[in-house]
This record gives C-alpha cells, structure tokens and sequence, in this order.
C-alpha cells in the first residue's frame, strides 16, 4: 500500500502509518558490503534521520534500504540524496 521512491544511494518506502509520530528504518543488505560497512552505512544514514527528523509530516513509515554506492559516498552527498527523496515524496513540512 506504499510508495517508492529511489535515487542513486537508497530507495526510499513509504506507507501511512495513521499514527500521532512517524516510524524510520534503516536497512543495509549484503550487497552494500561486510558487516563493516553496512554498520557504518547505517550509522550514516540514522544520522541523517536524526536531521531531519523534526521536518517530516506525522502518520508515516519510512524504510531506507542502502543501495551499494553509498559506501563512497560522503556524508553531505548522503544527506542531500535522503532530503531529496523525503522531498520527493512530499513528507517534508
């Protein structure tokens, strides 16, 4: 019953939730790396949640599924890709 929406780094899924908050998932699979790397993707990418967390419309849940070209990714091209997509999906206040 959700959306999805993709870009370069992450896909992004979407589905209404019709709660009074919002839920994040952050999901990094075996193709974007070792163990390593995919805790250090995630890390990454809670961060970014962390940011933008306060701009995002109440009543969703929303999956971030790392795609393998984060890992030479830098931190701002990471963020930047994340607003993009939250955008995108018109999520952001």
């Amino acid at each position: 019953n959700g959306k999805v929406f993709t870009n370069t780094y992450m896909v992004l899924l979407v589905a209404q939730n019709y709660m009074d908050y919002s839920r994040f998932a952050v999901v990094a699979g075996r193709r974007v790396g070792n163990a390593v790397d995919r805790n250090r993707v995630k890390r990454r990418l809670r961060a970014c949640v962390d940011e933008i967390y306060s701009m995002i419309a109440l009543g969703w849940d929303l999956i971030f599924y790392a795609r393998q070209p984060i890992l030479t990714a830098d931190f701002a091209a990471i963020r930047d890709a994340m607003n993009a997509l939250v955008r995108e999906a018109g999520l952001m206040d």
